[in-house]
C-alpha cells in the first residue's frame, strides 16, 4: 500500500531535485537550531549592546519561513533588555501568526506528511509553527509588557487570553492525538512499539497532565486580578496553579487569603499599613531538544535508520531558588511553580504520534526513492539517493531556546518606604532598592541568565 502511495512522487524526484535539497540544507537548520540560539543566550549574559546586535539579528529573519521562531526569540530577549515597546511588536506579531494559522484550512495529518520537500528531507522543512505551551508563554510576557508601559488593560487583556488559549489548545490537542493514531492504523504504521523508545519523556515531564499547564502564568494572573481587586478571577486562578502543585503551602494561603480567612497567619495577609512584595523569579534557560537515532522496520523486514528529538534527562542543571534578604535578614525563598523542561518534555511525548507517522511515512519514502533510482538510474543513482538520505536525515530541534528553565514566586508584607532587598541565586548577589507603599502591590520580576540577575518592577 504504501509503495502505490509513494510512487507518483518517487517519480517526480530527479537528481536535479535532490541537488537542490542537497544545497538548500547546507542552511540554520542543518547546523542545528540550538548551536544558533546558543548566540542570543549568550548576548543575554554580556550586555545591551550585544543584545541589540542579536536583536538586529534576529530582524533579518522575519522574513524566513521560521520567522515565528524568530519573533518569539525577539519579544524575549528585547523584554529582557527592558525593550518593553519593541518586544511588544515582535509578540503581537507572533501573535497573529498564530491567528493566520487558526484560520487557513486544516490540513489532515496524513495529507501534510506527503506534501512538500520535507517528505524527502526532514521536518525542518516544514515552517516552524509553534508548541502549545510557547504560544501561552507570549500571552504571559505580553501581558507584562503592556504591565511595564502602565497599560493595566492591555495586560488584562491578555491575562484573559491566555485563560481561553490553554482551554481551546487543550480541547484541539485531543482531537489531533486521535487523528494522527487514526492516520497510522490506515498506513498500518505501529505507534506503540516505536513510542516506548520514548518513556524517558515522562521521567523528565513529571506529574504533569498536560503541556498546557503552567502554575507560574496562572500564579502571576490570580496575583494580578488580586491586586486589581476582582477576586473572583484570583480565586479561579490560584486554584489552577494548586491543581498542578497540590503541596504548595504557598499556593493554599493565596486561597485562603482571596476566600476572605481571618486567620492573617495562614493566609499571608498584610497587616494595617503594610504593603505587599510580590517575588516572580525565571530561572536559566529551558533545556535544547538532542538528537536521537531510531529504527524503524521496513517493508521487507529491513531497518532503516530515523532521527528523532528528544530531552535527555543528563547534563540538566539543579534548579535553586531566588533568596531575598533585608537587612541581611532572610525574608524568604521562591517556590517552584513550573518547570518548562517539564513542559516542553511533555509537549514533546504528546507530539509523538504525529512526529513519529511523519518519520516514519518519510522513512519508506526514501526507502521506496533509493530501490526505484537505482532500477533506473543504476548504482551512481542509487550513490546519489543515498548521499541525499544521510544528509537530509536531521532531527527537528528547533523550539523557543530563551524560555527560562522555572517559574518561581513568592509573596512578603513589608513596612512602606523605600526598602533595600538583597537577591541571592547561583552564587549570584545583586541589591535593588523598592518603593513600598501601603496597601499596595509591588512586583520584582527577577530574571537569571548567563550567571547574572535582571531585576524589573511593575506596581499597582
Amino acid at each position: 500500500m504504501l509503495k502505490n502511495v509513494f510512487y507518483p512522487i518517487i517519480k517526480l524526484v530527479s537528481l536535479t531535485t535532490m541537488a537542490c535539497i542537497l544545497t538548500a540544507c547546507v542552511s540554520t537548520s542543518f547546523l542545528g537550531y540550538p548551536q544558533v540560539a546558543a548566540g542570543y543566550k549568550r548576548s543575554l549574559a554580556q550586555s545591551s549592546a550585544a543584545i541589540d546586535a542579536s536583536l538586529a539579528e534576529l530582524d533579518e529573519q522575519f522574513e524566513d519561513a521560521d520567522r515565528l521562531l524568530y519573533l518569539m526569540e525577539s519579544g524575549r530577549l528585547a523584554q529582557l533588555n527592558s525593550e518593553f515597546e519593541r518586544s511588544q511588536q515582535s509578540f503581537s506579531r507572533a501573535i497573529a501568526d498564530f491567528e493566520q494559522q487558526d484560520l487557513q484550512a486544516k490540513v489532515s495529518i496524513g495529507r501534510s506528511v506527503r506534501d512538500g520537500v520535507s517528505l524527502i528531507t526532514n521536518d525542518t522543512a516544514i515552517p516552524y509553527s509553534g508548541a502549545g505551551y510557547e504560544r501561552l508563554a507570549i500571552h504571559h510576557y505580553q501581558a507584562l509588557n503592556y504591565w511595564a508601559q502602565n497599560d493595566l488593560e492591555g495586560a488584562a487583556v491578555e491575562f484573559r487570553k491566555l485563560a481561553l488559549e490553554q482551554r481551546i489548545l487543550a480541547e484541539a490537542h485531543e482531537k489531533e492525538i486521535a487523528e494522527a493514531h487514526s492516520e497510522a492504523a490506515k498506513e498500518s504504521v505501529d505507534l506503540s512499539s516505536i513510542d516506548n523508545e520514548f518513556n524517558g519523556l515522562d521521567t523528565l515531564a513529571g506529574p504533569l497532565k498536560s503541556s498546557f499547564q503552567n502554575a507560574y502564568s496562572f500564579y502571576t494572573s490570580a496575583s494580578f486580578w488580586e491586586a486589581q481587586g476582582d477576586l473572583n478571577a484570583a480565586l479561579v486562578d490560584y486554584k489552577k496553579a494548586l491543581e498542578i502543585n497540590p503541596s504548595s503551602k504557598m499556593l493554599k494561603q493565596d486561597i485562603r487569603r482571596v476566600n476572605g480567612s481571618d486567620k492573617r497567619s495562614a493566609n499571608n495577609s498584610p497587616k494595617a499599613g503594610q504593603g505587599t512584595l510580590v517575588v516572580l523569579f525565571e530561572e536559566g534557560f529551558v533545556q535544547s531538544k538532542e538528537a536521537f537515532n531510531l529504527s524503524v522496520p521496513t517493508a521487507n523486514d529491513g531497518w532503516l535508520q530515523i532521527s528523532m528529538p528528544f530531552y535527555s534527562a543528563s547534563g540538566v542543571p539543579p534548579s535553586v531558588s531566588l533568596s531575598l534578604y533585608q537587612s541581611q535578614k532572610l525574608l524568604g525563598k521562591t517556590e517552584s511553580l513550573a518547570s518548562y523542561n517539564a513542559l516542553a518534555a511533555k509537549d514533546l511525548k504528546e507530539q509523538l504520534p504525529s512526529l513519529l507517522l511523519r518519520q516514519t511515512l518519510r522513512a519508506y519514502t526514501k526507502y521506496e526513492l533509493q530501490k526505484q533510482t537505482g532500477k533506473q538510474l543504476g548504482d551512481l543513482g542509487q550513490l546519489a539517493v543515498n548521499i541525499v538520505n544521510l544528509v537530509t536525515e536531521r532531527a527537528d530541534l528547533r523550539s523557543w531556546s530563551t524560555l527560562p528553565m522555572t517559574g518561581q514566586a513568592q509573596r512578603f508584607n513589608l513596612t512602606p518606604g523605600r526598602q533595600t532587598v538583597t537577591m541571592k541565586a547561583h552564587g549570584v548577589k545583586l541589591d535593588t532598592v523598592l518603593d513600598i507603599k501601603a496597601g499596595k502591590t509591588q512586583y520584582l520580576r527577577v530574571v537569571y541568565v548567563g550567571g547574572k540577575l535582571i531585576p524589573q518592577s511593575f506596581l499597582l
